[in-house]
């Protein structure tokens, strides 16, 4: 006995299969390396900005720990400028131990221990 079947056309609407090659093309990735000094004078600063084509930022404390911190309000928080940072209100951060984070938002380092460098390597698609 055998069976015959008949074919049926389909058509895909919202596939995440991408059917563009153009689409599919290599995108830049473009760097931003920098080194941030805290100070008594200035125990927080701001490492990143909002930015929407943003991959990963790395996040590395050369002399003391520090606390990433995701507003600037948290940033100021006491218990993050406290030497020790015994209860810090954010994520600590060691020292000499690269720290990625995946975001596209603005990002705030503080730290109670003085002077502490923070380097921060951030990867964005360039816009092309």
């Amino acid at each position: 006995m055998s069976e015959q079947t008949e074919s049926v056309l389909v058509h895909i609407t919202g596939s995440d299969v991408a059917t563009d090659i153009a689409k599919t093309r290599a995108r830049r990735v473009a760097v931003s390396c920098h080194t941030h000094v805290l100070t008594a004078s200035n125990p927080y600063v701001q490492i990143a900005n909002q930015e929407l084509n943003r991959q990963t930022i790395v996040i590395t404390c050369l002399d003391n720990p520090v606390v990433l911190c995701d507003s600037n309000g948290q940033a100021q928080d006491a218990a993050n400028q406290s030497a020790g940072l015994a209860t810090p209100n954010g994520a600590l951060i060691p020292i000499n131990n690269p720290y990625p984070v995946t975001t596209t938002d603005m990002l705030w380092v503080a730290t109670g221990t003085y002077p502490s460098r923070v380097s921060t390597t951030i990867t964005s698609y360039a816009e092309q």
